[in-house]
């Protein structure tokens, strides 16, 4: 069965103007909020890149997790967030349960950048060193 997603493939079916026209609008806000999501996701990569990188030429650990590898999410950044983080912060905060990279980048987002010396340390994440080590944090 042969699958069409334009709409004059369907030509059996009778369409009330009004209802193609809101079938209409709908699409095209769809590709405009997209559009607009790839355009933050370029301007956020390219911000990334250019933030001192503090991950001290260590490499970023490989997620063995199957439930934390990157699936192909529509709304997902398009590009590495999770190798980008650790460059500029210097620790991968996924490795924390219960945070994926959206979740880092927002925290951080918040809270700073560099909070190894800050109040908010005690605050977001008692008891974390932000100071371990990558290997440190992988292994718990």
């Amino acid at each position: 069965m042969k699958v069409c997603s334009e709409l004059h493939c369907l030509p059996s079916l009778t369409w009330q103007e009004d209802l193609l026209f809101l079938l209409q609008q709908e699409q095209a806000g769809y590709e405009f909020c997209q559009k607009q999501m790839a355009e933050c996701d370029a301007q956020r990569q390219q911000y990334l890149a250019q933030r001192k990188d503090r991950s001290a030429g260590a490499s970023l650990p490989e997620e063995k997790r199957q439930r934390r590898q990157h699936k192909n999410k529509k709304n997902y950044p398009q590009f590495d967030v999770r190798e980008q983080l650790f460059r500029t912060t210097g620790t991968d905060l996924t490795q924390i349960e219960g945070i994926d990279v959206l979740t880092a980048m927002t925290v951080i987002s918040e809270a700073g950048w560099d909070r190894a010396n800050g109040p908010a340390k005690t605050i977001l994440f008692p008891g974390y060193d932000f100071r371990r080590t990558t290997e440190s944090v992988a292994t718990g």
